[in-house]
């Protein structure tokens, strides 16, 4: 979709408008491979719309805001719904997600509301805290022994620093003991990394070089509020490794399994992710280096996709800082305000 918006605005001119898209199978050769044709339809402006395609709509609607065609497109009325969709669709999100978002739109505002810049950005970012997975941080609930908590995840995705982030936020903020293990025996300096933080945060700190020391470790540590292990970076591809890292975990009790990936990747990268660490037990993602991020369109595709919940979004190096705690907000107001609607 994104190259098809890219030939239709050097065809059409930068203030194209898509009207209408659909994907027809094709095959070059009988019996040869299947491929899949764009076909898009586009206007200079939203006054380039015949009124008759304006007022196509099903009876239900009251309003010409937006209509679904007879084949599946979708076609918007005012100028609003133009814009939003799009800058939705030049943002990289999903058409199929864009296209629930204006339908939503035009649902929750009325004609006035529509002109109005901040109702609409309201709306939308509204729509988008629904859409989005729930947020599920770390539950340090009452138990009768610590909260284990394991972050996994490929190499360089930022583990460590999210480690520290963590555990300063609950000694530091919330007044809980917490006690740092670390398996990463891969990475050059890994120990020497986590052991500068643990000492600037003040909690204790054992690196463990045999798989044996984990249940020790956890079972000595046993008066704490909560444990946070940090794993070493593995390829989603790397079968041997996962299964290791799981045999290992299976070891002891480990109450949440977090996958951390940066917010700079999405799409089929995350996914991919998601799907290979799931044989560990990760079940909810934590996302890291925000600030990096060339857009956040690409996390809305992605966990919408996958349904993984969310547990914390992080942006740079600094400890205890740059650790959000509303994960959902935070991602619905950065989308919100990438898209920058305009009315």
């Amino acid at each position: 979709m994104p190259e098809a918006l890219a030939r239709v605005k050097q065809e059409v001119g930068s203030d194209a408008v898509i009207l209408h898209t659909r994907t027809h199978p094709k095959r070059k050769l009988p019996g040869g491979p299947l491929r899949h044709v764009v076909e898009v339809t586009a206007a200079i402006s939203a006054d380039a719309v015949p009124q008759a395609r304006r007022r196509q709509r099903p009876a239900r609607q009251s309003s010409p805001q937006v209509a679904r065609s007879a084949n599946g497109g979708t076609t918007a009325g005012p100028d609003a719904l133009f814009d939003v969709y799009r800058r939705l669709i030049e943002s990289d999100v999903a058409h199929e997600i864009a296209s629930r978002l204006i339908e939503s739109l035009e649902q929750d505002l009325t004609p006035t509301q529509l002109s109005d810049e901040a109702a609409v950005k309201n709306a939308l970012a509204n729509r988008l805290l629904k859409m989005l997975p729930p947020v599920c941080e770390i539950n340090l609930a009452p138990k009768c022994r610590p909260v284990v908590v394991a972050l996994v995840g490929p190499t360089g995705v930022g583990k460590t620093t999210t480690l520290a982030k963590l555990a300063a936020d609950f000694s530091l903020r919330k007044n809980r003991s917490v006690g740092c293990l670390s398996l990463d025996n891969r990475k050059i300096g890994a120990a020497d990394q986590i052991e500068a933080y643990a000492n600037i945060i003040d909690v204790p700190l054992q690196v463990i070089k045999n798989p044996a020391e984990l249940p020790v470790a956890v079972a000595m540590w046993s008066d704490l509020d909560v444990i946070l292990i940090d794993t070493s970076g593995l390829s989603p591809h790397d079968t041997a490794s996962l299964i290791a890292l799981t045999n290992q975990l299976e070891s002891i009790e480990v109450d949440e399994t977090h996958l951390v990936l940066p917010a700079t990747v999405g799409g089929r990268t995350m996914r991919d992710a998601v799907e290979r660490f799931a044989s560990v037990g990760a079940d909810r993602l934590l996302l890291t280096k925000q600030d990096e991020a060339i857009g956040m369109a690409v996390i809305l595709n992605a966990v919408h996709q996958t349904q993984m919940k969310i547990s914390y979004v992080t942006t740079g190096d600094d400890v205890p800082d740059g650790i959000c705690l509303t994960a959902r907000e935070s991602l619905a107001e950065s989308i919100t305000a990438q898209v920058s609607v305009k009315t």
